[in-house]
């Protein structure tokens, strides 16, 4: 079995998780991000995968009256799951390079950075050697040699993205990012080498008004790590509350499904039905996500795959005027 990244059904809230180069890739000068995921939580109950997820970025040099601009931020996040809390955190540092091909069109190219600890306890682990009589006896020797609970390692990527907003309500962007180039030693064992792969993502998406009203918001994901991949697909309805063009301003509320697939191995199944809506208000935006599990798994969860919740800052320090004159999509 080969070791796998964590993963969110929302990847608007999870920018530089998702591509290094989206770090400052925003039309005002911060944005901030906060997520959480309970994976589990019908059948594993207190044990159940949990993720927390926080994250900044913003421009950090951008000229007055300039297209282009340097954008970097930090990433940190914590999963835990089972009885052995295994557990895993990683701090990323992404930097990123914004050019504006034209006054509606922009490429990005970014680097990450990044420092990942994983480790588990075994006070609560059972052994095999340890049922006697078919009982369980701690006192029992485990039979186990296990030389560390817990490693770290560094990891280094890198990514590319396309944005092109004619206007406020109509954008398409595109991405391409590598992870794990590195292919770092995450193996428990001192006697042996086990190599996390390196995973690809490919990112494509946008917006197009229907009404006055509304809009139709498609998006699609997809990534390969090893011999697995998955792809989330997703379509959104927005209904815009209010627009301001000049401010970049879109006050509305989406809601919509999406869907996962997984494969790998020579294998393909439909992982889940996503249910998503999200609001935004000024500044801020909320998302909430529900996984409805698809696959064999269902038996055990009764459907109740998993629940995200998200919170996003976005705020322009600078006067509208003197900071780059693009409309960047929360994307």
């Amino acid at each position: 079995m080969q070791a796998q990244d964590i993963h969110f059904s929302q990847d608007i809230y999870t920018p530089m998780l998702t591509n290094p180069a989206m770090a400052g890739l925003i039309s005002g000068d911060i944005r901030a991000d906060l997520v959480y995921r309970n994976q589990g939580f019908s059948f594993m109950g207190a044990n159940s995968y949990k993720t927390y997820l926080a994250s900044v970025d913003g421009k950090v040099w951008a000229p007055d009256y300039s297209d282009n601009w340097l954008g970097a931020g930090i990433l940190l996040y914590t999963d835990k799951a089972g009885d052995l809390d295994f557990s895993t955190t990683e701090a990323d540092l992404s930097i990123a390079y914004v050019i504006g091909v034209s006054e509606k069109t922009h490429v990005s190219a970014g680097l990450q950075v990044g420092f990942v600890q994983q480790g588990f306890d075994l006070a609560n682990a059972q052994f095999g050697s340890q049922f006697v009589d078919g009982s369980f006896n701690e006192n029992a020797a485990s039979g186990e040699n296990i030389d560390q609970t817990s490693i770290s390692f560094a990891q280094v990527g890198a990514g590319l993205m396309f944005v092109t907003a004619p206007e406020l309500r109509q954008y398409l962007y595109g991405g391409a990012a590598f992870f794990h180039a590195n292919t770092p030693d995450n193996n428990f064992f001192d006697d042996s080498r086990e190599r996390l792969d390196a995973k690809w993502v490919l990112q494509l998406g946008g917006s197009q008004d229907v009404s006055n009203n509304f809009d139709v918001v498609p998006s699609a994901y997809f990534s390969l790590q090893g011999a697995s991949w998955k792809v989330n697909a997703s379509a959104l309805l927005r209904y815009v509350m209010y627009e301001n063009s000049r401010e970049g301003k879109l006050n509305s509320i989406s809601f919509g499904p999406g869907y996962r697939v997984n494969g790998g191995n020579q294998q393909l199944h439909g992982d889940a039905l996503l249910l998503m809506a999200q609001m935004d208000i000024e500044h801020w935006q909320v998302g909430v996500g529900y996984d409805i599990t698809l696959s064999s798994l269902k038996n055990a969860n009764n459907g109740s795959g998993a629940i995200e919740v998200a919170l996003s800052y976005m705020a322009a320090l600078r006067t509208k005027s003197a900071g780059p004159q693009f409309n960047c999509p929360r994307f």
